[in-house]
């Protein structure tokens, strides 16, 4: 699969950083497929699990930002709960957030399970996002 990170055109010097990792922290049951993030509207990266969990590393004007992300995941559950091998799920999750100048702003998003044993497999999956 390509992996492709994008660059953004250029416009300004941007003064404010922002980095962005993924951690897939969903079980054995799912199998992640693809990831696909946006950083204000803008495509910054698509494909398999990022290399090193980076999403991105941009330089961005001081100011408000907003991030997404969407995670596609297979089921994987082999021997006693082979029917979840065709089970295809999508996770979305994003926020806004702020970003000063000099200081950088590390976004981590998170996959992962919420919900205990009992939980139906296609509500289980969640994204969450922080900023540090």
């Amino acid at each position: 699969m390509l992996v492709a990170f994008v660059e953004p055109p250029g416009e300004t010097v941007p003064t404010a950083m922002a980095i962005g990792r993924f951690q897939n922290q969903a079980g054995s049951t799912y199998r992640l497929v693809s990831v696909k993030c946006w950083l204000d509207g803008a495509v910054v990266y698509e494909g398999a699990s990022p290399p090193g969990d980076r999403l991105f590393a941009r330089g961005l004007k001081p100011g408000q930002h907003s991030v997404s992300v969407e995670a596609r995941y297979a089921g994987n559950g082999g021997g006693v709960f082979s029917y979840m091998d065709g089970y295809l799920f999508k996770v979305r999750g994003g926020r806004g957030f702020n970003v000063r100048q000099d200081v950088p702003a590390n976004v981590v998003v998170r996959a992962f399970e919420r919900g205990g044993p009992t939980s139906n497999y296609e509500k289980r999956l969640t994204i969450a996002v922080a900023v540090q």
